[in-house]
């Protein structure tokens, strides 16, 4: 456990404001430590250091109060509302998608971690409401896994699979009784709970492109989260360079963050020179994608109801 250090005769101790901006930095940076401590005039183990205590503290006390899956009917209807009220999209309460972070794993465990594009990652999946705010964030999972496989591996998983998570409330489309629903890509399994676009791209009917446009307009809100959070919180970007055990933790810490800034409206702009580092990162450590798996049958006739619900509506579109 770390002790605050004391002053002493020969030395005062590092204020605690000073240990905060230090992980700040780390963090929304994408310096190394060496240049952390020349801006700091601290020593680099000092700023090692520093940041960990920062990202343990942040990890044990704002995480548990900034992520939070609902748990109460209220919860998830809001949720259902603003999906619908922002982009068209009924019955919707979450979406979820996977991002891969650039990590340097340890030698013994180096090809688990290494993605089909050729790069190592850590695998980090997130579940975000319709402003892009995250409601429930796994990492620490190896870049090889795709984003279904790690998925299933999960609890939140297991609840939804068995009717454990979400209030069983239903809402009559187009004759079918539609239950509260999250939003994937292709990626993932077709589920009664589980909402996927149609595939095969080229052959495609007018309404199959419809309900597409509607489900991506809605879906896209977790992208959005996961670029805002690399934007802000540069490391992500840069790569998470800090022991495996620990690496977990700088990623919920900075997804967690990104939430106070998104409910504290902190708006940022990125200047032309990170754009420029950003458009190169992301060349670097381009992200896998993921094969479309099995579809199920009520998950299909679900989305059926859905797209001849959007369909039959006046600006099938847009739903406006």
């Amino acid at each position: 456990m770390y002790i605050q250090i004391q002053d002493t005769n020969f030395r005062l101790a590092t204020p605690t404001a000073m240990k905060v901006a230090v992980g700040l930095k780390c963090l929304a940076t994408t310096c190394d430590t060496l240049t952390v401590s020349a801006l700091f005039g601290l020593g680099r183990s000092s700023v090692s250091k520093y940041f960990l205590h920062f990202i343990s503290a942040c990890f044990t006390k704002l995480v548990p109060e900034l992520i939070k899956f609902p748990t109460q009917n209220e919860e998830f209807q809001r949720l259902a509302d603003d999906f619908e009220r922002m982009w068209g999209f009924p019955m919707a309460v979450a979406a979820i998608d996977g991002t891969h972070i650039p990590f340097n794993p340890p030698i013994e465990l180096s090809t688990d971690f290494h993605n089909y594009k050729g790069w190592s990652s850590i695998m980090t999946l997130g579940v975000c409401d319709a402003k892009g705010q995250a409601i429930w964030i796994k990492s620490g999972m190896p870049g090889r896994m795709s984003d279904s496989g790690a998925f299933k591996q999960t609890q939140l998983y297991q609840r939804f699979f068995t009717n454990q998570i979400l209030p069983q409330v239903h809402r009559e489309i187009e004759e079918t009784q539609v239950p509260f629903l999250v939003l994937g890509d292709s990626g993932f399994g077709l589920e009664s709970w589980l909402q996927k676009p149609f595939t095969h791209h080229t052959q495609l009917s007018e309404s199959q492109k419809i309900f597409n446009y509607r489900h991506s307009r809605a879906r896209r809100s977790v992208e959005n989260m996961f670029g805002r959070v690399k934007c802000r919180w540069r490391r992500l970007l840069r790569g998470v360079d800090v022991r495996y055990e620990n690496a977990h933790k700088v990623i919920s810490v900075a997804f967690a963050l990104n939430n106070l800034c998104e409910k504290n409206t902190i708006s940022f702009e990125p200047t032309a020179e990170e754009i420029s580092e950003n458009e190169e990162l992301n060349r670097l450590y381009p992200q896998p994608t993921q094969a479309s798996q099995k579809e199920y049958f009520s998950g299909i006739l679900i989305r059926n109801a859905l797209m001849n619900f959007f369909v039959n509506q006046d600006n099938p579109w847009t739903g406006c």
